[in-house]
């Protein structure tokens, strides 16, 4: 079954911990303009102004939409270890999602580097300063919740005491949950909000960068618009990537003189996923029968250190009807590549089970092989390949299930070396360079700046300084006093990602 568990408090090292459930976010179909924006001025809060996004991928059925917010969000609270805030409720939908906290489990202070969010996902906190009275002067985190899956994944963006132009975005720094090649197209709602006392004219949106392909724009009620004083009007952003690895874009909308523009960032796994049952039996039902992804997003976990399983999802549904497939070593034995018998509990061989939507075998016998087996340090799968022949308990067709599970599956593993030539030059303007791997697969390099010393980083994190071919750019204005990292990977051409290459950059 996929899973569809509520978010209530996530425990993990860093935890985002909301009251009730996941929002909404509904498919875009067409991309209709608007001249003008025509929403009223949102009140301003007493307090920091707080501006906030939060999307989603829960079923459309759900009362509970996405939101985002310019000064009528409230603070709750900020402390050293925890920053709390309210989203303003919208009539005729469910109070679920807004209340949101951002706290450390360990009861350590809040700090900036990117942490585990829950089982997949992360917290990347951007910036947080307190003054002489002990009071948050500063706050800037980017989140993203079940960061493996675009079923039931909320992510977004909340800050305050940033350095804001009048008219400005909603999210800045906007990190969507993995998605599958080609698979369901995860929609954010994108707001400019004019803060000042003039209208605004705006150019049109428009997606930016070597992926901006993976991007698509909708609903868009900014290109071309006038936006009053006070008032918004919002474009829809949608994520599918076209092939595996990080993928990193950007929005831009001209505003009078300026251009906003949000850095936009996603990630594909790599590799063949599918699960495949065929024959005559209570499974298959006398067909061959294959998830994978792309319509769906399959997911593998490892339960405990001798049971692991795996099912399919998808975004904007409660259920599918697709295959889970479970495996478990006897006697609390460790999970491991092999060839082994299958039977029932007490038997002293492992368990195998599969099922698909109502129909379940409830144990079998037969024959399974693991191959390729590989977690990461979370206990997810990274990679696995499992063949089975099994026969179901009390089945009353004639034919075994037969069966594959490929998961990540591919034939290079193999990281490439990191960018070479990297390098930082000059005080004011700061330039960076770099060159091309040493690794003859290596078709693309990716460079981000994150606050900071790089703890936790990932080649999503930070701001995008440049990605695709060798080259150069200058780094945008620096916080005074603020250490920065500089970070570059290379992808090689089925998506693996080098170590990164680290520059430090002194405040």
């Amino acid at each position: 079954m996929p899973r569809t568990a509520p978010i209530t408090r996530i425990a993990a090292g860093t935890i985002l911990a909301i009251a009730g459930s996941i929002l909404v976010a509904q498919p875009a179909t067409a991309a209709p303009t608007s001249p003008a924006a025509t929403a009223a001025a949102t009140p301003v809060a007493s307090g920091p102004r707080v501006i906030g996004l939060l999307a989603n991928t829960a079923p459309p059925e759900r009362p509970v939409p996405q939101r985002s917010g310019d000064g009528d969000i409230e603070l709750r609270y900020a402390t050293r270890t925890t920053v709390g805030i309210t989203f303003p409720h919208i009539d005729g939908t469910s109070l679920n999602l807004e209340t949101l906290d951002l706290e450390r489990k360990d009861g350590k202070d809040l700090a900036v580097g990117t942490f585990p969010l829950g089982a997949t996902g992360e917290l990347e906190i951007r910036d947080v300063a307190f003054d002489d009275a002990d009071t948050m002067t500063r706050f800037d985190a980017v989140f993203r919740y079940r960061g493996d899956l675009p079923s039931d994944a909320t992510f977004g963006q909340v800050r305050f005491g940033q350095d804001e132009a009048d008219v400005r975005l909603a999210g800045t720094h906007l990190r969507w949950p993995q998605t599958p090649v080609n698979g369901t197209r995860v929609w954010v709602t994108e707001t400019v909000h004019n803060a000042g006392g003039s209208p605004v004219t705006l150019g049109r949106a428009a997606l930016r960068g070597p992926q901006a392909g993976d991007w698509a724009l909708a609903d868009d009620e900014c290109s071309g618009a006038v936006v009053a004083a006070g008032a918004t009007c919002s474009v829809r952003v949608g994520f599918s990537p076209e092939h595996g690895g990080p993928r990193t874009a950007a929005l831009t909308v001209p505003a009078g003189g300026s251009t906003l523009t949000a850095d936009l960032a996603g990630e594909a796994p790599l590799g063949i996923t599918r699960l495949t049952v065929s024959g005559r039996n209570w499974i298959a039902l006398g067909k061959t029968r294959t998830d994978a992804d792309g319509p769906y997003s399959l997911w593998g976990q490892r339960t405990n250190q001798s049971s692991m399983a795996f099912s399919a999802t998808a975004a904007y549904v409660n259920s599918v009807d697709v295959n889970r497939l479970e495996i478990a070593m006897p006697n609390g034995e460790a999970l491991r590549n092999g060839s082994f018998k299958v039977g029932e509990y007490g038997d002293g061989v492992p368990i195998l089970d599969i099922s698909r939507a109502y129909r379940d075998c409830n144990g079998t016998t037969g024959s399974a092989k693991i191959s390729g087996l590989s977690f990461n340090d979370r206990d997810m799968v990274v990679r696995a390949r499992i063949s089975f022949t099994v026969d179901c308990g009390n089945d009353p067709y004639p034919d075994p299930v037969k069966g594959e599970l490929l998961f990540r599956h591919r034939n290079d593993v193999t990281a490439p070396r990191g960018p070479a030539g990297v390098t930082v030059s000059g005080a004011e303007a700061r330039t960076v360079s770099w060159g091309r791997s040493k690794s003859s697969d290596a078709v693309s390099t990716v460079v981000r700046l994150v606050e900071g010393d790089g703890t936790g980083a990932s080649v999503l994190s930070g701001t995008a300084i440049g990605s695709g071919a060798p080259g150069s750019a200058t780094l945008p204005p620096l916080r005074a006093g603020q250490r920065y990292t500089l970070l570059a990977w290379s992808v090689d051409a089925t998506g693996n990602v080098s170590n990164p290459i680290k520059r430090t950059i002194a405040p």
